[in-house]
């Protein structure tokens, strides 16, 4: 009988992880502030935060890593050479979740089951990276994104809940 390395995986972030807010893309549905002729979004747009689809926004656990130390890769202290590190933070999500480039990760503190924005950073992936095992069975995505976070006010983060699913609406403001 051999490991099930999914659940293990699940069950270190069941023990060690963290709550997320998750902005995801409705591709199906363009926000009110895209533009068919420039084929653009409105990058300050409150709505869908410059994304250009209406959001989707759910919680999802898990952990983080800020790879920013050079030393970590080689073993040895010292300056890395060219780009070879592509992003310095990255988020390791359960094989289930769909994330998809350009989609941003709210990284929130909880009062209960309550999100709290408390200017932690918004984050805008980058790419994917599926992590494969035996067989080639999806384990868990290590989800790179871009360096520098964007900070927004959110004044408030709003829990909906819709056909049985918890969503989450961000209001942004002073």
């Amino acid at each position: 009988m051999g490991i099930d390395l999914s659940q293990s995986f699940n069950n270190i972030l069941d023990e060690y992880g963290y709550n997320i807010l998750l902005v995801s893309q409705n591709k199906k549905k363009h926000c009110s502030c895209w533009d068919e002729k420039t084929q653009s979004a409105d990058r300050k747009c409150p709505f869908c935060y410059g994304l250009g689809f209406v959001p989707v926004i759910q919680r999802h656990l898990v952990r983080d890593m800020d790879s920013s130390d050079s030393s970590s890769y080689f073993g040895t202290q010292g300056n890395i050479i060219g780009d070879m590190v592509i992003s310095k933070r990255f988020y390791f999500f359960k094989n289930n979740v769909k994330v998809q480039e350009n989609d941003l990760i709210v990284d929130v503190d909880w009062a209960g089951e309550k999100p709290v924005y408390k200017d932690r950073g918004i984050y805008q992936v980058s790419h994917i990276d599926p992590q494969r095992f035996k067989h080639g069975e999806l384990i868990f995505q290590k989800v790179h994104v871009k360096d520098n976070p964007i900070y927004k006010h959110i004044r408030g983060i709003k829990i909906v809940e819709n056909a049985g699913k918890i969503f989450y609406q961000l209001a942004e403001g002073k």
